[in-house]
């Protein structure tokens, strides 16, 4: 009986051990470069809020569907540095939606109320732009998914990419 609880007990610490090794996991930057997709695996009919690093230390934030709700801000774009599991982020430039109409949407199916069109897409230079004080910390779950800060990201597949039009310095 003291046996089986010994081994118990050792199994129980080997696997926090396991555990807390796996959180501690720091992501390397050429596994860190590609698509990442907020809470979702697949692409299914369009990627949605996503960030893309790319392989000259840039990145862009991509946010949703660009009718979504009421929303301007469209992408972030600019440098990123990492230092084993802290994003540091460099905001060079946004993209804002300008003009057009917000509409209520009339289909039950649709999980947002507003949605605006008609407007155009455009970009605005950050004045000085600087680094990030606040770094954003990244966990590894496996080689695919991690979470930036609290929030979970899949990596996408090319195949994924490639069926959305997607290339880049990936």
């Amino acid at each position: 009986m003291n046996t089986l609880i010994g081994v118990l007990s050792t199994l129980l610490v080997l696997s926090a051990n396991g555990q807390v090794q796996k959180d501690t996991l720091s992501i390397g930057w050429k596994d860190l470069v590609g698509v990442w997709q907020r809470n979702y695996k697949e692409a299914g009919n369009g990627l949605l809020q996503n960030f893309r690093f790319f392989s000259d230390s840039t990145f862009e934030v991509h946010f949703t569907d660009p009718g979504e709700d009421v929303r301007t801000i469209r992408q972030l774009k600019g440098s990123y540095r990492l230092d084993k599991k802290l994003l540091y982020l460099t905001i060079k430039s946004r993209v804002v939606y300008e003009g057009g109409e917000i509409y209520i949407i009339e289909s039950i199916e649709d999980a947002n109320i507003f949605e605006l069109a008609n407007g155009t897409l455009k970009e605005i230079k950050e004045p000085n732009p600087k680094e990030s004080k606040v770094p954003i910390l990244i966990t590894v779950i496996s080689k695919a998914k991690v979470t930036f800060d609290n929030e979970t990201y899949y990596k996408m597949r090319k195949e994924d990419l490639m069926h959305e039009g997607i290339t880049g310095k990936f």
